[in-house]
């Protein structure tokens, strides 16, 4: 399958070009590279939550969020960072607002519910 090497999405074979980054396809992704990121000056650690394949959907995610009184911004227009003690609840808003489709973005893993042993 063919990536995007700006927006990294991975697409059908028969696509060559991206539409949302209007960029070449590639047939395989080099590793990301560490990022810092520009994030609001405070205390809490804000992490990158999702990658999406377009400004617009980052804007979409990050103003449902906001909504619920989660913290979030969108960093290099297309990726959603949130502060790590939100993260949990952030990632099943993005799961309720966009369904089965949110696990191609999502860049946390899903918390495993904590069983008590007897």
């Amino acid at each position: 399958m063919p990536f995007c090497p700006k927006c990294r999405y991975e697409y059908q074979p028969d696509v060559t070009k991206c539409p949302d980054c209007d960029a070449w396809l590639v047939s395989s992704l080099p590793p990301e590279p560490e990022e810092e990121f520009d994030v609001p000056n405070d205390e809490r650690e804000w992490i990158p939550l999702a990658k999406f394949p377009s400004h617009a959907t980052a804007t979409l995610v990050e103003e449902a969020l906001e909504s619920k009184g989660i913290s979030a911004v969108v960093y290099d227009d297309i990726c959603v960072l949130v502060a790590r003690d939100s993260a949990y609840d952030a990632d099943n808003e993005g799961l309720a607002l966009m369904g089965d489709e949110w696990k191609k973005y999502s860049l946390i893993e899903p918390e495993t519910p904590q069983v008590e042993e007897l």
